[in-house]
C-alpha cells in the first residue's frame, strides 16, 4: 500500500488525476490509521520526492511531532510550490487550525 500511496502523491504532485489522486490517498492513510499501521508512513518523510516527505509529515504530525515538525521545515526552505505548501501546514498546524489526519 505504501508504495501506491507515493504513487498517487506523485501524481498528485504532477496534476494528474489531483482528484481521483487525492482521493486514493487520503482512503489509503485513513485504511492504515485504521489498522494501526500509521507509522509505516514514517519512512517516506526521508523520501526523495518532497511532496511524498509532506503528506508523509503531514499524517504523522501527531504521532511524531518532532520528526515531523523538521521535516516540514526543511520543505519550507524550498522555493518552490512544495515549499509553499509546507509553509502554510506548518503554520496551519501551529495554529491548530489541522483536525484531519490528512
Amino acid at each position: 500500500m505504501i508504495d501506491r500511496i507515493v504513487k498517487c502523491v506523485i501524481l498528485h504532485s504532477k496534476g494528474v488525476n489531483p482528484n481521483k489522486n487525492y482521493d486514493a490517498i487520503r482512503k489509503m492513510v485513513y485504511k492504515l490509521y485504521e489498522e494501526g499501521h500509521l507509522m509505516d508512513l514514517y519512512p517516506l518523510m526521508q523520501h526523495e520526492d518532497p511532496s511524498v516527505r509532506l503528506i508523509a509529515a503531514l499524517c504523522l504530525r501527531n504521532v511524531v511531532p518532532e520528526e515531523s515538525e523538521h521535516t516540514m521545515m526543511e520543505l519550507c526552505k524550498m522555493p518552490t510550490i512544495v515549499g509553499m505548501n509546507a509553509r502554510y501546514t506548518y503554520k496551519e498546524w501551529k495554529a491548530g487550525n489541522l483536525t484531519e489526519l490528512i
